[in-house]
């Protein structure tokens, strides 16, 4: 029997707390912490690449996030992701899409958690599909990041930033699966 409360919870909780302290305790967290390719790439601003994720336009902003990364954790631990595929799908999602999205359009500001969520998300449609098939759980999580758009009209930031959050979809499925892959299966030897 697994562990009720396991590191995932630890995880999110850290991510909520210093998404927290960010925006309420550092003054002007936005401009100092977010990315965008001008700033990492041209003033030589690394810690951007590090901080954006935690970093929030506005209260909304944050809370949003903040209610997501509790709800997808409690997915996450039902289908019993793992804490390594949570960290590294969400981390990895994130750092790939600012670095690319930041090369291809230095001027974007690109922050908050929901890169890194949406990537949870992917890893849980594949890691889910034990419990859901592929074919409706994986439409199912996709069409949630196109509700938002439609809503708005299209709007283009909304556009873009559901664009990044198909991105991040995509990349957490891509990193589980790459992890599968790489890890190999563990034989069991039945006993003699």
């Amino acid at each position: 029997m697994r562990k009720w409360f396991n590191n995932i919870f630890i995880y999110a909780c850290v991510i909520a707390l210093v998404s927290c302290i960010s925006f309420f305790l550092i003054s002007g967290s936005l401009s100092l912490m977010a990315f965008s390719g001008e700033m990492f790439y041209y003033s030589l601003e690394f810690w951007r690449i590090i901080t954006f994720p935690f970093i929030h336009v506005d209260i909304g902003h944050l809370l949003q996030n903040i209610a997501a990364i509790g709800v997808i954790t409690f997915l996450a631990y039902e289908v019993n992701l793992g804490a390594a595929i949570y960290l590294g799908s969400f981390f990895t999602a994130s750092l790939l899409i600012a670095l690319v999205a930041g090369a291809v359009v230095p001027a974007i500001i690109i922050a908050g958690l929901s890169m890194g969520i949406y990537a949870i998300i992917g890893a849980i449609s594949i890691k889910g599909s034990n419990f859901i098939p592929k074919k409706i759980i994986i439409p199912l999580f996709a069409a949630a990041v196109f509700i938002e758009p439609v809503v708005s009209m299209f709007e283009a930031s909304v556009v873009r930033s559901s664009a990044f959050h198909m991105i991040g979809f995509i990349l957490g499925i891509a990193f589980i699966i790459t992890v599968k892959q790489a890890v190999p299966k563990r034989r069991v030897l039945a006993p003699a």
